[in-house]
């Protein structure tokens, strides 16, 4: 188990290494931790303060039966790799950029999209485009604006 007492936090990278390798989190329920722990399932969300509700989440989680706790570790687990693997979160990506894109559109003016490449980002493609930037360009080109032609 991991416990995060924090009680001010946005997207913990802790709290996702953690579940990522099937360790239950409990921690409180404040900025983007509720994101992450779903009550019960993957760990334990305590009230915004609360110290004796996190430690009844802790308790919670150490009086669990060993079936129990296999299954919320596996919980926990799959919750990140749903959630926040990074082939995952680089679609997201590409997804918000074609909306703004999309948004963008209309008035007779040409539209560009400028897209911040890096290295984090293209190995979340999953090296689909043989580690080129021009290829990562033209994947992501196309995969926001379809036919039209990429400027790189």
């Amino acid at each position: 188990m991991f416990v995060t007492p924090s009680l001010a936090e946005n997207l913990s990278n802790a709290i996702m290494e953690s579940l990522s390798c099937g360790t239950p989190v409990v921690g409180f329920d404040i900025g983007g931790n509720a994101d992450m722990i779903t009550h019960k399932y993957n760990g334990y969300l305590a009230t915004q303060g609360d110290s004796l509700d996190l430690a009844s989440g802790i308790e919670w989680v150490l009086n669990l039966d060993s079936s129990a706790y296999t299954t919320l570790s596996l919980h926990a687990r799959q919750s990140a790799i749903e959630n926040f693997s990074s082939k995952k979160v680089a679609m997201q990506y590409i997804q918000a950029y074609k909306k703004i894109y999309k948004s963008q559109m209309g008035g007779g003016h040409r539209q560009y999209l400028i897209i911040l490449y890096t290295r984090s980002f293209s190995s979340s493609l999953n090296n689909h485009h043989n580690n080129r930037p021009h290829d990562y360009l033209h994947y992501i080109n196309n995969q926001i604006l379809g036919s039209h032609q990429c400027v790189a």
